[in-house]
């Protein structure tokens, strides 16, 4: 990405040149004062960062109204050693270090910088990095800017209306360097904001590229992030998920997850999105992940699940890499998941044993009009729940005599799923004990669920055999089951070829 480059005699307004206040750019002496009293100045105006190498040991605290500018990524701070700031809260002590503090404020903008954390070492046992570090603050835009970082380039908590865009952020850690979660990491209750064409590449094992969580811990109350969208990024070479969001028990709500890539996952998911409801991801390209490319579910079982969660038009390459033979490995996986779906997807390459899978958990979820490459799976969408299920299925039916019938064979089937409507495709043959003019009579237990005695769950439908023997097929209502009864001319084996439809139960 081309970082446009900005002269000072560029910038319109009231402009405060950190040089002007002793920072010196030479990457040994200790600008970290002369910065914060230029930030101090420049609070409601323009605060310029020229080309130049500038170390600092401190955070850098920036006031409300402030725009932070600098030349390109020429214009760069730094830290080996930086003081843990209290504030915003780290997960785990209290404390972590950062190039500059929005504590509380609003209207802060970041533009054409250069933020380096990559050899920021600990200071304290379990401090994380965080380039840009906001808490209770709103509208910010991040934009135009270059990170090279050890932890998380930015680090949002109970932030509003903010904008990351345009970035390119560059993870390289070395040995004892402080580390984070996510790259680009929103955190307890963060919401109406965008992150945008940013370009994630991590070069050391780390969790998540972009993350939103829900709560501080594990044991913390979760607080819901929502309305917010994570569209047209790249994210390379992540270990737990390129983007994951989680809202834990606050459940987050009404976010996009759409034009993204995500390749080169070392250990879990290409997207994963946990305890969230009413979300869209769509048409986003994974490939290479060492389990499922997308993955809808709980992280606990005691925690809301997924609601409402739309999985549409993502193209997925080379997903379960480790090969495991294992349903919790597809493709597209969801668990703990109620009415969802997966439609118009392109998957290839999976090495899973079913490209869709639906857990024992999930309830009314579908899965229609998705396209594979792999014919070794079949089924390519495969459910272990009782109301989750794909568009079609082969089965063998479960068939019982009611009346007048000495055996049965075959009981193949091919269902399908139109909307609501389900179209049942057989094979049955019937061995009738005697002749007509007894009717006989056998009981088929419908392949998907159906509430019959609703008429709204109407079911018809008709077989034949080679000989013109007909038979009707209708609703069992007291059994939730099908009857396809017929008259025998003689005694004998009739094989039937027929079909009926009905209205699953939602």
């Amino acid at each position: 990405m081309a970082l446009t480059k900005v002269t000072y005699s560029m910038i319109d307004g009231a402009a405060f040149n950190i040089t002007d206040y002793g920072a010196v750019g030479d990457g040994t002496t200790d600008a970290t004062a002369a910065i914060q009293s230029a930030a101090n100045a420049a609070a409601g105006g323009i605060l310029y960062i020229p080309e130049g190498n500038f170390k600092i040991s401190a955070p850098i605290n920036i006031s409300s109204n402030t725009k932070v500018v600098g030349a390109g990524i020429g214009s760069r701070i730094f830290g080996t050693a930086i003081t843990p700031a209290t504030f915003p809260l780290n997960p785990v002590d209290g404390s972590g270090q950062a190039i500059f503090l929005l504590n509380g404020v609003d209207n802060i903008s970041f533009d054409s910088i250069h933020l380096d954390t990559s050899t920021l070492l600990y200071t304290t046992v379990n401090v994380s990095s965080r380039a840009i570090t906001a808490g209770d603050a709103s509208y910010v835009w991040v934009s135009n800017c270059k990170f090279t970082v050890s932890g998380a380039a930015t680090a949002f908590e109970r932030c509003d209306h903010y904008y990351i865009t345009n970035n390119d952020i560059y993870v390289n850690k070395v040995s004892g360097s402080a580390a984070h979660d996510g790259i680009i990491d929103q955190w307890y209750g963060s919401n109406n904001f965008v992150i945008d064409n940013n370009n994630i590449v991590c070069n050391v094992t780390t969790n998540y590229g972009i993350l939103v969580t829900g709560a501080n811990t594990e044991s913390t109350l979760g607080t819901p992030s929502y309305q917010f969208s994570i569209t047209n990024n790249k994210v390379t070479n992540i270990s737990q998920s390129g983007i994951h969001v989680n809202g834990r028990d606050g459940q987050h709500y009404d976010c996009v997850i759409s034009g993204n890539i995500v390749e080169n996952v070392s250990d879990y998911y290409g997207i994963s999105v946990a305890d969230t409801t009413t979300c869209v991801v769509s048409n986003n390209i994974l490939s290479t992940i060492k389990r499922a490319g997308i993955a809808i579910y709980s992280e606990n079982v005691a925690y809301a699940g997924c609601f409402g969660i739309t999985v549409t038009g993502n193209s997925l390459r080379n997903t379960n890499t480790q090969l495991s033979a294992s349903p919790n490995n597809p493709s597209i996986y969801f668990n703990q998941a109620t009415q969802c779906i997966a439609s118009g997807n392109v998957i290839r390459q999976t090495n899973g044993t079913q490209a869709i899978y639906f857990s024992v958990n999930s309830l009314y979820c579908r899965e229609s009009g998705n396209q594979y490459d792999n014919n070794s799976l079949y089924p390519y969408a495969f459910t272990n729940s009782t109301t989750s299920y794909p568009s079609s299925l082969y089965s063998v039916l479960t068939v019982t005599g009611v009346s007048n019938v000495a055996n049965i064979y075959y009981k193949q089937a091919n269902s399908v799923v139109i909307g609501e409507q389900v179209i049942v495709y057989f094979k049955i043959g019937v061995e009738s004990v005697s002749a007509s003019p007894t009717d006989t009579t056998v009981r088929i237990t419908l392949p998907y669920p159906a509430t019959l005695p609703d008429t709204s769950s109407y079911l018809a439908g008709s077989a034949t055999d080679a000989y013109n023997t007909t038979a009707a097929i209708y609703a069992d209502t007291v059994n939730n089951a099908a009857i396809m009864q017929f008259k025998s001319p003689a005694t004998a084996t009739y094989i039937f070829y027929g079909s009926f439809s009905y209205r699953l139960a939602t």
